[in-house]
């Protein structure tokens, strides 16, 4: 999780390194600001004595800003030099700034050498480029000095096995129809039953549940009646 935050006089950047980290943390949020006590909320109750909080990785005072406006971490391959670094901005200031994120303290905080008037937020693509919104009303996009613009080819969809119905099948038919449907057949059993030997009686998983291409269908077959 990524956060930006300010109140009155300095502007932060709040880190989770990991996944779901970020659900429920207390990031001191109106009793403090950045790494300060924020003395508009001195006298209420939740922040006396201080909440055990997790305190921002970058923080940067109002003589530089008035709001953090953010982010991403850059994924592009097209921008080598910024992979991984995070990309923010102010919306009271033009410059962009990058900086590498890491708890407590992020690292090499510095500027890009670009400039987006109002900067109100930041997107991304599914190829990974990272853009810039400004309120004046145009999209940056992050380029490379010289590179050329190429369209982003379509994201290829994703092929799932959605498990197929073959209960009353024959094993054979069985088999072919769950490979069809990017399944595997798993564990094949076999047990006295009222339907024709050789016929499907019971499958797992579920028809029709989906699943991770490859996913195994276990099969029960009859050996004939009882």
């Amino acid at each position: 999780m990524i956060g930006d935050v300010g109140q009155n006089a300095w502007e932060e950047i709040d880190f989770a390194p990991a996944p779901g980290r970020g659900r429920g943390a207390n990031y001191g949020w109106g009793c403090w600001e950045g790494r300060h006590a924020y003395t508009g909320n001195d006298d209420e109750p939740e922040c006396r004595p201080a909440p055990s909080q997790i305190a921002p990785v970058h923080e940067y005072s109002h003589s530089r800003g008035c709001s953090v406006s953010g982010g991403y971490v850059v994924r592009d391959p097209k921008l080598p030099r910024l992979n991984g670094r995070y990309v923010y901005g102010d919306y009271c200031r033009n410059p962009l700034w990058s900086l590498r994120l890491q708890a407590p303290d992020a690292q090499d905080d510095r500027r890009l050498g670009l400039d987006v008037p109002g900067l109100t937020s930041f997107g991304e693509d599914s190829c990974g480029r990272v853009y810039a919104v400004s309120a004046d009303g145009p999209v940056f996009r992050l380029e490379a000095e010289g590179a050329t613009s190429a369209a982003c080819p379509a994201a290829r969809p994703v092929i799932r096995c959605r498990v197929p119905r073959v209960v009353g099948l024959r094993l054979a038919t069985a088999r072919t129809r769950i490979r069809g449907a990017h399944c595997r057949v798993g564990r094949v059993r076999r047990q006295r039953s009222s339907r024709a030997r050789g016929r499907v009686v019971a499958q797992t998983p579920r028809p029709g549940a989906r699943r991770a291409r490859g996913t195994l269908v276990h099969l029960t077959v009859s050996r004939g009646r009882r």
